[in-house]
């Protein structure tokens, strides 16, 4: 009897060890939990990032923070690898109960993860603060208006909004400007006039006056290419900015998006089911496309026979060639600064920012509601894999505080990122990007956003190398961004779904 006594404990024993001891859950016999908080290597280093967890937990006794940073060789092995483990936590010790995930994928990480509560923030900000608005009104005053557009999805469990994210700096596109080169630009204006004697010394002066500032619209842009773009021929050997290619212009894709939302293009449906930059407004000739006419507008920057000819597919990667002085400015984000000024010290006293162009003068207030330029995010979310619901709390409230005025500031110093927030100023070394979090702005690309970009920069690839027409390739990507929106459960908010502030008081389904 006695014998059987001892197997059940050791039974009971080893159930103990399996469910205390690898099943995840690690919570320590005091009651202390453990969040594990994954990020990308590609963003903040660990240092910064234990400092904010020390911070938070010396006035959270209970709550203890452990970082993984996964030595993942890129973003998508990265999701791959944070993916097996949720699928794997309960042999996976460390597996994430919060996860940094791109905000454009939150739509494809969507299922595994667990919403923001109903009334955090209510809960969480100081008394006199409180005004007893749902979460999703919280984000929509507090942070700026592409946060509460990217990170509030419609469940398809019961087609209400829930936050499904949060995120601790907005990384803005702007236009870096080589100083030095642009003023050798415009002061090569007056020499090859002096040469050629093709202008009046009255339109010399007007130019010179024009351009004492790197300009800001796509119409100076484009009136600044032919004087400032050195080429033999159709060989170029400093652009004025690279544009027109796919391969060898980075982020090719968000500057053709970003250009298309500017003019006017929709590039989704109501119902976030269909891809539409390819269609021509109701009542319009189907050749008068807003998205045609943006895709040929930026096809024409490698276009030899362009007068906006600045950039060809013989050119290095568009950040290597403004790195080493082949391209006197680069539309691209400012997390990019520091591996400009680290890896091409000798161009750090000449860089300089402008705004992303604009079709409209950005600096006339009353154009303030045309003004858009891209913006990539990291997104903070709380997991649900592990159904622990006061896990998934804890981790939603350490999300406030990495996420709020408090949490924010050391982060932001220490990356030099433009804030999210409305209340706390950007530490972007150069203004433009800071600025730039009020108007930017994104769009649905279903829950495979890298597939989607993918098809943008083979669109772009296929019309420039004269493999399909500008149409017939604008046609087809559209066709194929189509079949990813239909298949993504999770949509943004739309007039076509529930009022965005309709929130329901529990999870979805719950």
């Amino acid at each position: 009897m006695f014998g059987r006594f001892l197997k059940k404990s050791a039974i009971m024993l080893v159930i103990l060890m399996v469910t205390f001891g690898f099943s995840g859950c690690n919570r320590s016999a005091s009651g202390q939990i453990t969040l594990y908080w994954w990020r990308s290597k590609f963003d903040a280093p660990v240092e910064i990032l234990r400092k904010i967890a020390d911070k938070y937990e010396q006035s959270h006794s209970n709550i203890k923070i452990e970082i993984v940073l996964p030595d993942s060789e890129d973003y998508d092995s990265y999701k791959l690898e944070a993916k097996n483990a949720l699928a794997s936590w309960k042999t996976v010790q460390n597996a994430p109960d919060i996860l940094s995930v791109r905000a454009q994928d939150l739509p494809e990480f969507a299922t595994t993860l667990y919403p923001a509560p109903a009334k955090l923030f209510d809960s969480l900000v100081k008394k006199n603060e409180r005004t007893g608005d749902d979460t999703n009104s919280y984000v929509k005053k507090l942070f700026y208006p592409i946060v509460s557009k990217s990170m509030i999805l419609v469940s398809p469990q019961d087609n209400k909004p829930y936050v499904y994210g949060l995120p601790m700096a907005i990384d803005t596109m702007a236009t870096y400007v080589n100083t030095d080169l642009f003023k050798e630009a415009i002061k090569n204006v007056s020499r090859t006039n002096s040469a050629n004697n093709q202008m009046t010394q009255e339109q010399i002066d007007a130019i010179l006056q024009h351009y004492k500032k790197p300009p800001k619209t796509w119409k100076d842009l484009v009136d600044l290419i032919p004087l400032a773009t050195t080429k033999t021929g159709n060989d170029v050997s400093i652009a004025t900015i690279p544009l027109g290619t796919a391969e060898n212009v980075e982020r090719s894709y968000d500057i053709l998006q970003t250009i298309m939302e500017q003019n006017g293009t929709t590039l989704n449906s109501d119902d976030y089911n269909s891809a539409t930059f390819n269609l021509a407004p109701s009542g319009t000739a189907s050749d008068q496309s807003n998205g045609l006419k943006a895709f040929n507008f930026y096809l024409q920057f490698a276009n030899p026979q362009s007068n906006y000819y600045s950039w060809n597919s013989n050119m290095p990667d568009s950040l290597k060639a403004f790195g080493e002085g082949k391209s006197i400015m680069l539309a691209h984000y400012a997390s990019s600064y520091s591996f400009l000024v680290n890896d091409y010290p000798n161009i750090k006293q000449s860089i300089d920012a402008v705004n992303f162009p604009q079709i409209v003068d950005p600096d006339n207030k009353n154009n303030s509601s045309k003004i858009k330029t891209a913006a990539q995010m990291w997104a903070e979310t709380a997991t649900n894999a592990k159904g622990d619901s006061n896990r998934q709390t804890e981790a939603w409230k350490f999300i406030y505080y990495i996420t709020s005025q408090e949490g924010v500031t050391n982060y932001l110093k220490a990356m030099q990122m433009p804030s999210a927030l409305k209340s706390v100023e950007g530490n972007s070394r150069l203004e433009a990007f800071n600025d730039a979090s009020a108007y930017a702005d994104t769009w649905y690309k279903g829950s495979d956003a890298t597939k989607v970009d993918l098809i943008f920069a083979q669109m772009v690839s296929d019309a420039q190398s004269g493999k399909k027409t500008p149409a017939a390739a604008l046609d087809q990507a559209a066709i194929a961004t189509t079949k990813i929106l239909k298949s993504s459960p999770f949509k943004f908010v739309s007039a076509n779904n529930l009022n965005a502030e309709q929130i329901s008081t529990s999870t979805p389904g719950g």
